[in-house]
């Protein structure tokens, strides 16, 4: 079997043209399609393409059905050991690295709250840690002087809590949110091509339509014209809703990180 690649899209639509009055220029319809968008050379790619590719053959009854279910069975089991690994990483990041990074800023700026106000402090939360100044930086009891007396590693971990240069700090977030926020881009860019703008059918023998390309590199090129809905709402639960939910916990992550360190070369 000679090896293939996938694109996506092939959603279609009318759109209609006003003239500015000239006689050659009436009004006239333009066909426009959505336009063809490769896949991307990950897991999630290769998901999609499996299963458009295989379940295609499967209902022209091409090549051998042991096959194309040992191959779909084994790239969704791929797909979800990377999400394993992923949602892994993410917890442990949390729990091991964000949640301790908050932690020790809460109890360093605990202590400075609790020097610099005489211990006129309140709790802000249930959590010990979380001590406050009474009456605030300008209330009667914040006296600046005492932390040239603070000890050394709290005076640098104070001046190392990341809101002490916020320039420099929501510039470091921002960049960190346009980040995620390109890949939650191509989540929505996923979903527009691959699932709205796809044409729905009644079964999959008709979902490859083969390119004008021809070969290219030993490889031919299909597009994904069309979907069925099962296919449509299979690839939506394990493609695009996991892909966008752990890039927005990664986001939550990261800037909860960002925001709780105490040594700006991290």
């Amino acid at each position: 079997m000679s090896q293939q690649s996938t694109l996506i899209g092939l959603g279609g639509g009318t759109a209609n043209i006003e003239s500015d009055g000239d006689p050659l220029d009436a009004q006239q319809d333009i066909k426009w399609s959505w336009p063809n968008t490769p896949l991307e050379p990950d897991t999630f790619g290769l998901t999609i393409c499996c299963m458009a590719r295989d379940f295609t053959y499967l209902a022209q009854h091409k090549g051998s059905w042991i096959n194309r279910y040992s191959r779909v069975c084994t790239t969704l089991l791929l797909l979800a050991l990377c999400l394993a690994i992923q949602v892994l990483l993410l917890v442990y990041v949390k729990r091991f690295v964000s949640a301790r990074a908050v932690h020790d800023v809460r109890v360093t700026y605990d202590a400075f709250e609790d020097a610099m106000y005489h211990g006129n402090t309140w709790v802000a939360t249930e959590r010990p840690e979380e001590r406050r100044g009474d009456g605030g930086p300008h209330g009667p009891h914040f006296d600046l002087s005492v932390f040239e007396s603070l000890d050394r590693d709290l005076q640098v971990a104070c001046c190392n809590i990341s809101l002490s240069q916020p320039v420099f700090f929501f510039a470091i977030l921002f960049v960190w949110t346009l980040t995620c926020v390109a890949e939650i881009r191509k989540c929505k860019d996923l979903l527009e091509s691959l699932i709205l703008q796809t044409e729905t059918c009644e079964d999959m023998s008709r979902c490859l339509v083969d390119t004008d390309d021809g070969d290219i590199d030993g490889m031919r090129r299909f597009v994904i014209a069309r979907l069925t809905r099962s296919m449509k709402v299979t690839l939506t639960l394990t493609v695009l809703v996991p892909r966008f939910s752990i890039t927005c916990y990664l986001l939550w992550v990261g800037c909860r990180w960002l925001l709780a360190t105490t040594d700006f070369s991290d």
